[in-house]
């Protein structure tokens, strides 16, 4: 009897693996696997939280940022991913300026769960183009621009 021998398959765990390197040697993501999800740790690289139709004004004008989208029970959002210049940017007042616009920051030392395989509720729209991402001032005044000028006056 002769040993049959069986197609190496790769595993749902090594994919992960894989696109968690990806991330970190193409992008400069700092990454880990969490539960089978790429999780970005923030630090130099953080987020902004927008709904859909404010993150589309946003992208029309600052086409380089990397974007996902996350549905998350049935609501759909888009992650801004954006570099963190230094630690003396004003949290405070990035902070008061996305939520009066309804964004959502996400400063240095959350997790953002990237789009990972096998996971269909997070996709890239504007997958990440090497190391380079606008800053998080920039995505913060083009979130606010956006917004102002998104605005319409009811009737």
């Amino acid at each position: 009897m002769s040993a049959t021998t069986m197609p190496e398959t790769r595993t749902y765990a090594a994919e992960v693996e894989d696109r968690c390197r990806v991330y970190e040697r193409e992008f400069g993501f700092d990454t880990v696997v969490v539960l089978g999800a790429v999780h970005l740790m923030t630090g130099s690289v953080s987020g902004v939280i927008v709904a859909p139709e404010l993150g589309r004004m946003v992208t029309a004008g600052l086409s380089e940022v990397p974007v996902f989208s996350v549905d998350h029970h049935g609501h759909r959002m888009w992650v801004l991913l954006a570099d963190v210049a230094s630690p003396a940017v004003d949290i405070e007042r990035m902070t008061l300026r996305l939520f009066a616009v309804g964004a959502i920051p996400v400063f240095p030392r959350a997790t953002v769960v990237l789009p990972s395989p096998g996971d269909p509720r997070r996709v890239w729209l504007h997958p990440p183009q090497g190391r380079t991402r606008p800053s998080l001032a920039t995505v913060v005044d083009a979130i606010a621009d956006a917004a102002v000028h998104g605005a319409r006056r009811c009737g």
